[in-house]
């Protein structure tokens, strides 16, 4: 019974993305993304902003970013998104007036919210772990260069922000694997560096702790919790752990730990001379750009990059004023400067896509 209703609504999610890909208008404007040109669509309003990302993350499977006026709005398109993901076909492939779609993908991207620091200009406060978890989560996936289907939400400050380059980046990501060796006091001081806390008992990501030949660490961007079983210097076992039970639920050949604080990295890049980055410099090749109430992030464009409106006091980047109608427009659509005026993310263009009101 269950197979046979699981089956039937495979069916009616699959019947209901054909059809929305039978839409000519919604033909035309995937058609131009893929020649390279800026596409505007005008009054799309509600959740079918969210549905329309949907179907070009489904036809054109790869990654897309969408930039939000700010996070209240980031919110619902998450939790827009995550509804058409859950009606994500399985096995059925969306279908053009010319047949199936060849690039089209039945598996269900990955969503990932990327909010705001949350801080004012030189505040003596880090943000919450949720917050440092999230954008964590952003940075890893980035890190992969993965062009599987995916959807990054950010308000335009998240966007516009300035953050470390990879390389800067993973020269402070710590790698532990089993069986090897591993100096327990260099270990806990570089996780201190990255923001860890120490604790007596691990409760929440960010957090680590020593008992003797054990060693416990809540990698910011990760479920659960990871125990170090030392032998010595060696590492006798790595395993995940529930943390309320404190019970072993697997072991593990290796973990990856992120920076768990984003403020302390920055200004740590900045007082080496490191050259900031944003957001559009991180993006993998082939990435689509969507903007939300385009008319609104212009707007919003011009007051973050008022002076001392970011944590970081570096140039800014620039969303530039195009053509509404996308007739003819290149892919340089949305424009940035990079801190230094150079780097290999000058000027980059990427798809655009601009959804409007009316």
């Amino acid at each position: 019974m269950k197979a046979h209703l699981a089956e039937k609504q495979g069916k009616v999610r699959g019947e209901f993305w054909e059809e929305l890909g039978r839409q000519p208008a919604l033909l035309r404007a995937w058609e131009s993304l893929s020649a390279g040109q800026a596409v505007t669509l005008g009054g799309v309003c509600g959740s079918a902003r969210s549905l329309l990302v949907g179907h070009l993350l489904l036809s054109q499977p790869g990654p897309v970013l969408v930039v939000t006026s700010d996070r209240q709005a980031m919110e619902s398109w998450e939790d827009d998104l995550g509804f058409w993901f859950s009606w994500w076909p399985v096995g059925c492939a969306p279908r053009t007036d010319s047949g199936p779609a060849a690039a089209a993908s039945s598996r269900t991207p990955h969503l990932l919210p990327l909010p705001h620091l949350e801080t004012l200009p030189y505040e003596d406060k880090e943000p919450t772990v949720e917050i440092r978890r999230a954008r964590g989560l952003v940075r890893r996936f980035l890190l992969s260069r993965s062009t599987e289907p995916s959807a990054i939400v950010a308000p335009i400050r998240a966007v516009m922000k300035r953050q470390v380059p990879d390389e800067f980046l993973l020269r402070h990501v710590l790698s532990v694997r089993a069986r090897e060796r591993l100096e327990r006091e260099k270990f806990a001081s570089r996780l201190v560096d990255d923001g860890y806390e120490w604790a007596e008992l691990v409760s929440g990501p960010g957090q680590f702790s020593v008992r003797g030949g054990i060693m416990d660490v809540f990698p910011i961007t990760e479920e659960r919790p990871v125990r170090i079983e030392l032998f010595g210097d060696d590492v006798e076992s790595l395993r995940s752990f529930d943390v309320e039970t404190q019970r072993s639920v697997g072991p593990l050949d290796e973990v990856v730990i992120l920076p768990a604080n984003e403020l302390r990295l920055t200004a740590l890049a900045e007082k080496e001379g490191v050259p900031l980055v944003t957001l559009l410099d991180l993006l993998p090749p082939g990435t689509r750009v969507v903007l939300d109430r385009a008319e609104q992030l212009e707007a919003e464009a011009g007051r973050v990059s008022e002076p001392g409106a970011e944590n970081v006091p570096s140039a800014q980047p620039a969303f530039g004023r195009r053509n509404p109608g996308g007739t003819g427009a290149a892919r340089k659509t949305v424009s940035h400067r990079p801190a230094g005026g150079g780097g290999a993310g000058a000027a980059r263009g990427r798809d655009l896509v601009r959804l409007l009101d009316r």
